[in-house]
């Protein structure tokens, strides 16, 4: 067993590998010697992270607008080409340390992270209890039905994630509030894990790095709690 990983029967697999794919490429240009936070390049999800958590403080319109997009779809790359350049921009924060390097990204990854993230920044809009309307209609469902491509890889971890935070709101939301590597995650983790179980196809394996789960049910749950009361976001800067 990989450390840090959990094993699981299901048809999705989810791990660090995802962070590394070439959809998307994030590049830091050269700016000299700075004062922050040093990130080895061996580390990419902290990167990441670091990344997504700046653009999403400084731009939740136009990542509330990405998040809207079915991933694979011709809606989701017209949103990211949007987003390049301020991604970019984030990637060079002074706190942040990764001169010269480039992080490629999966989009579908990046759909994930973003959510999560956004999740987080309106925590206080998240229900302390299961959203009322759940019926068997996810939000990409229309979108697909009215002739939206996609990835159906995504779409499979979008489907896990959303039964996994229906079937327990309040383990799951525990779990996305958590801080990474916290008692309280771990607890998280093992009270999910029969939900887990039930909520993958029969006869199949999953990988699930306990890094990036967070962001599989943080994806999921802000779609349920925080996209419907997210219509228009005001952005601190509209560049």
């Amino acid at each position: 067993m990989t450390r840090g990983a959990t094993y699981l029967r299901g048809a999705v697999a989810v791990g660090v590998a995802a962070l590394l794919c070439s959809a998307a490429t994030v590049h830091s240009q050269p700016t000299g010697t700075r004062i922050g936070t040093s990130i080895p390049r061996t580390k990419p999800e902290l990167v990441f992270n670091a990344m997504a958590q700046c653009y999403v403080a400084r731009f939740p319109k136009t990542t509330a607008e990405f998040l809207a997009a079915v991933p694979g779809s011709y809606e989701q790359s017209q949103a990211y080409a949007k987003m390049e350049g301020a991604l970019s921009v984030c990637l060079n924060q002074p706190k942040l340390v990764f001169e010269g390097g480039e992080l490629q990204v999966e989009t579908d990854r990046l759909h994930r992270g973003l959510a999560f993230y956004m999740l987080r920044a309106q925590a206080e809009k998240l229900p302390a209890t299961a959203p009322a309307a759940q019926d068997d209609r996810p939000w990409f469902r229309t979108k697909i039905e009215e002739g939206s491509s996609y990835n159906g890889f995504a779409i499979g971890v979008e489907k896990f994630g959303r039964c996994v935070a229906i079937a327990d709101w309040t383990q799951s939301r525990a779990l996305v509030l958590a801080q990474p590597g916290s008692k309280d995650e771990a607890n998280a983790l093992k009270q999910l894990r029969p939900v887990m179980d039930n909520c993958l196809t029969q006869g199949a394996r999953i990988n699930i790095d306990r890094r990036l789960v967070q962001h599989v049910i943080g994806d999921a749950m802000y779609h349920l709690g925080i996209a419907p009361h997210f219509e228009n976001p005001t952005e601190g800067n509209t560049q």
